[in-house]
C-alpha cells in the first residue's frame, strides 16, 4: 500500500489562505444572479465562500465511513469536484438551500468514488491475498507474454472463480488530486500552484524581452484583472505581491490568479513582435 500522509498535515485546501466566511442569504442570492448573468468570478467565489462546508462535509465522510487511512486531501478534492458541479447546476429558483444540495452533492460523489480512496479497506483478508497474488501474477506474465492476461489465463493460474479473477483485474478508480497539473499541458500540479508566490523565470524573460514598451502592452493587451494580477505580481511599477494576497483581494482562489497570470503571460508572449524595442 502507498504510504498515507500524517492525519495532523494540513491539506491544500485547509491552507488556503483566503478562506471566506458563509454568505448570508441575501449575499448568496446575489453571487448566484451574478453567476446566472456570466460573471466569470462569480463562480471561484461562491467556492470561496463553501470551502469551510468542503473541509467539513469530507471530514464527516471519512469519519462516517471509517477511512481513518485515507489520504484526506485526496477525499476533498474529490468533496470539490461535488461542490462545482453543485454551483453550476444550483437553482435558487427551487427553495433549497445552496449549502443541502452542495452537501448532497459532495456525498454523492465521494460515495462513488469510496473505494478509491483506499481500495484494501473493504477486502477480506482472503480477497487481499487473492489480489496481491493476482498482482504478481500479471507482473510475471506482462513480462513473459507483453501483454495482460485474461480472466481466464488468472482462474486457470490461480484456480480461482471468476468474480475473483474480475477483481484482480479491476484497475483502481481513478480520483482527482491536488498532484495532478492545475491545467492541461501544464507541469504545475495543483497544490503547487496553490503554493507558488514566486514568479516564474520564464515569465519574468517574457517581460523583460517587451524592454521599454512592457507599460504600454500591459495596458493596451490585458484586462483589467490581468493587468493587476501582472502588475503587483511581477512588481511592475508597484510592489510585488504573492498571488495568494492577490486572490484574497480578488476573493478567489489562488488557483484561479494562477491562471489568470498565465492567460495574461500568454498574451504578452503573442505580442511581442508587435512591441520591439
Amino acid at each position: 500500500m502507498s504510504e498515507r500522509k500524517n492525519s495532523n498535515e494540513k491539506t491544500a485546501f485547509e491552507s488556503l489562505e483566503c478562506i471566506l466566511d458563509p454568505y448570508t442569504p441575501e449575499q448568496e442570492k446575489d453571487a448566484f444572479e451574478r453567476l446566472k448573468a456570466g460573471d466569470e468570478f462569480a463562480e471561484e467565489e461562491i467556492t470561496m465562500h463553501n470551502i469551510k462546508l468542503l473541509i467539513d462535509t469530507a471530514n464527516k465522510f471519512i469519519k462516517r465511513n471509517n477511512l481513518c487511512h485515507c489520504d484526506r486531501g485526496d477525499v476533498q478534492a474529490v468533496a470539490y469536484e461535488g461542490l462545482l458541479s453543485a454551483i453550476r447546476g444550483f437553482d435558487p429558483a427551487a427553495g433549497n438551500k445552496f449549502s443541502t444540495y452542495a452537501v448532497t452533492c459532495m456525498n454523492r460523489i465521494m460515495q462513488k468514488k469510496r473505494q478509491s480512496f483506499d481500495p484494501y479497506w473493504t477486502m477480506t483478508s482472503k480477497q487481499y491475498k487473492s489480489y496481491m497474488e493476482g498482482q504478481e501474477f500479471i507482473a510475471l506474465f506482462e513480462e513473459e507474454y507483453g501483454c495482460r492476461p485474461t480472466e481466464d489465463d488468472i482462474m486457470k493460474a490461480l484456480k480461482c472463480k471468476r468474480g475473483t479473477a474480475r477483481m484482480i483485474l479491476s484497475e483502481k478508480p481513478s480520483v482527482f488530486s491536488v498532484d495532478a497539473p492545475a491545467a492541461d499541458g501544464s507541469e504545475t500540479s495543483l497544490v503547487n500552484s496553490i503554493a507558488d508566490d514566486n514568479p516564474d523565470p520564464e515569465d519574468e524573460a517574457i517581460l523583460r524581452a517587451l524592454g521599454d514598451s512592457v507599460h504600454q502592452a500591459i495596458y493596451e493587451i490585458l484586462d483589467a484583472r490581468e493587468r493587476e494580477v501582472i502588475c503587483r505580481h511581477f512588481a511592475v511599477g508597484c510592489e510585488q505581491d504573492k498571488l495568494s494576497d492577490i486572490a484574497r483581494d480578488f476573493g478567489v482562489t489562488p488557483q484561479f490568479v494562477y491562471k489568470l497570470k498565465d492567460r495574461a503571460v500568454a498574451k504578452l508572449a503573442a505580442a511581442l513582435d508587435d512591441y520591439k524595442y
